[in-house]
């Protein structure tokens, strides 16, 4: 998980690229890449969806955090591919290391 950019990300990346505006980009190209395996057509990237974990585990409720967390797995099996997005640091976690396996 990267929550935020890594701590260098300004060095590494300039002062003008923002962290969040990469990641959704990738998430498009993504999109688009998935459309051209799945139909052969880009004008269906639209309809490619995406379950992000930032997005859908809360990270202020304990309980419900927990409850989304055990749910993981349910979500990967229904799911028809796994993409993943992460950072230069990602694998330096072992929390996240554990995810990848």
């Amino acid at each position: 998980h990267s929550w935020s950019p890594p701590e260098n990300w300004k060095i590494v990346m300039g002062e003008e690229l923002q962290y969040a505006d990469v990641k959704s980009t990738t998430l498009a190209v993504m999109a688009k890449d998935i459309a051209l395996m799945g139909s052969n057509q880009l004008n269906t990237w639209g309809e490619v969806t995406f379950w992000v974990d930032k997005a859908c585990i809360p990270q202020d409720d304990n309980m419900l955090k927990e409850s989304c967390i055990s749910l993981i797995e349910k979500f990967i099996h229904r799911a028809e591919r796994v993409c993943v997005l992460f950072t230069w640091s990602y694998l330096e976690r072992l929390w996240c290391v554990f995810e990848w396996a």
